[in-house]
């Protein structure tokens, strides 16, 4: 069903050292999430040469309550932060290298890109999301489209293994997991609809053992559920746009999940969205944690958009940390959305509130020595 991090980590741990997966994958959750700050800082001095921005992004990833629960939540998305760090970090290295040291890079960011598939299997193709700021950093189309297909080819590669595996089972070449349909249905039946689809995944067991399938997210599953979905959008392609478009207000303002949890009673999910004010007012006493998270979710937003806006002519090597939150935003938006699977994108948008804290409104504001000059490679 899922992609084989987590059991490859979790077994080959447990052989050597009898450590159990749990707390195999907690402890790797801190030592990943931990090793993101000082990558965090070398991010924004090579794509930023802002060192007051560099210093402010890591104290606040470090005290941001949903990246601590999202590295001891046992979630397919703790270690992800990190892999994605590292992609970013190994494309601004190859852009400001030249010659073999530039093609190392390329391939270490198509490594980081493949770790990142074989922990979620939504973010293997964020190698491609790279390549609008490799274009605008290095004014180069060809070139930026050799790099980004070597980095996302490179990554393509190293997951066949997990792909053949899967074509042993299902004469596919997946190269994901087998729940993809059930998971695209279920993000339909998480919002009002005209399709009767619930929220849960109980609705797929359901639905499956109605079309007379066994399990519905296995392989035969996956295609009856992706036809079902592909069925759902041109029977009511109206219904999909309103569920497109709210997510894509939520993600500009995400209630990230901090692991504190509310009330039993409090509403939920999809309960919230159908049920009015009352729930609305209901949900926001109970779910405070949450709602602290999206306003810096927000206040993340609104930094980049002033970053964006001031320095992309400049420094244009800074967008390739932003592509990261980009495509865990819009690639969830047409599939289904829940706040730790954008966890992976947070590391960047955090930049967008370090430089909002650091520089603010300034339009003047002193970039420092660091930034006096950045370098580019020649083709």
């Amino acid at each position: 069903m899922y992609p084989p991090g987590v059991a490859m980590l979790g077994g080959i741990v447990y052989r050597l050292l009898g450590i159990p997966i749990w707390l195999t994958w907690q402890i790797a959750g801190v030592v990943a999430d931990t090793l993101v700050i000082p990558l965090l800082y070398g991010l924004v001095m090579l794509g930023l040469g802002h060192a007051r921005v560099a210093r402010s992004a890591m104290p606040i990833y470090a005290l941001f309550p949903p990246a601590w629960f999202n590295a001891v939540s046992m979630y397919t998305t703790a270690l992800v932060p990190l892999f994605a760090a590292l992609s970013c970090y190994a494309l601004l290295l190859a852009v400001n290298s030249a010659g073999r040291r530039r093609l190392v890079m390329l391939l270490a960011a198509g490594l980081a890109v493949a770790l990142c598939g074989y922990f979620r299997s939504d973010y293997l193709l964020i190698g491609a999301s790279f390549f609008p700021a490799l274009w605008l950093a290095q004014r180069n189309f060809w070139l930026a489209t050799w790099q980004t297909a070597l980095v996302q080819l490179t990554a393509l590669v190293l997951l066949l293994p997990w792909a053949y595996r899967n074509h042993e089972i299902s004469q596919r070449w997946v190269f994901g997991g087998s729940n993809t349909g059930g998971t695209l249905v279920t993000g339909l039946g998480d919002y009002p609809n005209p399709w009767g689809f619930g929220p849960r995944d109980q609705d797929r067991w359901r639905e499956a053992s109605d079309a007379g399938l066994v399990d519905p997210f296995d392989f035969d599953s996956d295609l009856h559920f992706q036809m079902v979905f592909r069925q759902a959008i041109a029977e009511h392609p109206g219904a999909y746009l309103r569920i497109v478009l709210s997510r894509f207000g939520e993600t500009l303002a995400e209630p990230l999940d901090s692991g504190l949890a509310p009330p039993a009673d409090a509403p939920h999910g999809s309960a919230i969205r159908s049920g009015g004010a009352a729930n609305l007012i209901a949900a926001a006493k109970a779910h405070w944690a949450r709602g602290l998270a999206a306003l810096a979710v927000l206040a993340s937003n609104l930094g980049w958009a002033i970053l964006a806006w001031r320095e992309w002519r400049k420094r244009p090597l800074i967008l390739i940390p932003l592509m990261v939150a980009v495509y865990a935003s819009i690639s969830h938006v047409f599939t289904f959305l829940l706040p730790n699977f954008l966890m992976p994108g947070v590391f960047a948008q955090i930049i967008g509130l370090a430089y909002l804290l650091a520089r603010g409104w300034r339009e003047n504001a002193a970039i420092g020595p660091a930034a006096a000059e950045q370098r580019t490679a020649p083709a």
